[in-house]
């Protein structure tokens, strides 16, 4: 019988302008035609280390910060974008996967505009787009499941893990429309 060698890592992840409209591809096809641009950020530090003599993580956390800069989303083959967001930064002060426990710095926002139009039946197109991702969920856009082959003997049983918590510092959000005012804190609750 094997037992696995201790195991730990500290690593450093930088990503900086990242394109995210090269994962439009990429997007579910419970997803109705929603388009993506702007570029994507991170600086984040990781700790990972295995509990001696299994497989089983000890620790694995990251600290840092994700940021967006002029982030577009829009419906393909409409002109005006649905979310237009120049600057969108999120500081994470611990997310831990072990405990499943998230704990968020400063979200900062800058500039946001939306646009939620009526169609002619009077129905706002961000609930129609809702509805359509819905609709196909349902209909079974799924791939198909892979056969199952039988188990010679059970697995041992393992617990599941506990649910994720969130708990945030607080949030900024910055606008032009405001003269004179820079930033307000605001309380941002993702715990209960």
């Amino acid at each position: 019988m094997r037992v696995a060698a201790p195991l730990a890592a500290l690593a450093r992840v930088t990503l900086t302008d990242l394109d995210v409209a090269a994962f439009n591809a990429y997007m579910p096809s419970n997803v109705p035609d929603l388009r993506t641009a702007g570029l994507f950020s991170t600086e984040l530090e990781l700790d990972v280390a295995r509990r001696e003599g299994t497989t089983d993580l000890a620790v694995a956390t990251a600290t840092g910060s994700v940021r967006f800069a002029d982030l577009v989303l829009s419906r393909r083959g409409v002109a005006e974008p649905i979310v237009n967001l120049p600057k969108l930064a999120l500081g994470i002060t611990k997310a831990d996967l072990v405990t499943r426990k998230v704990v968020l710095g400063t979200l900062e926002i800058d500039g946001l505009e939306a646009r939620i139009t009526r169609d002619p039946d009077g129905k706002l197109d961000v609930l129609t787009l809702l509805e359509e991702a819905k609709a196909r969920s349902a209909s079974g856009a799924r791939p198909a499941a892979a056969p199952v082959a039988p188990v010679a003997s059970p697995a041992p049983a393992v617990a599941a893990p506990p649910p994720w918590a969130c708990r945030s510092i607080g949030s900024r959000s910055s606008t032009a429309a405001e003269p004179g005012m820079t930033s307000r804190w605001h309380p941002l609750p993702c715990s209960r």
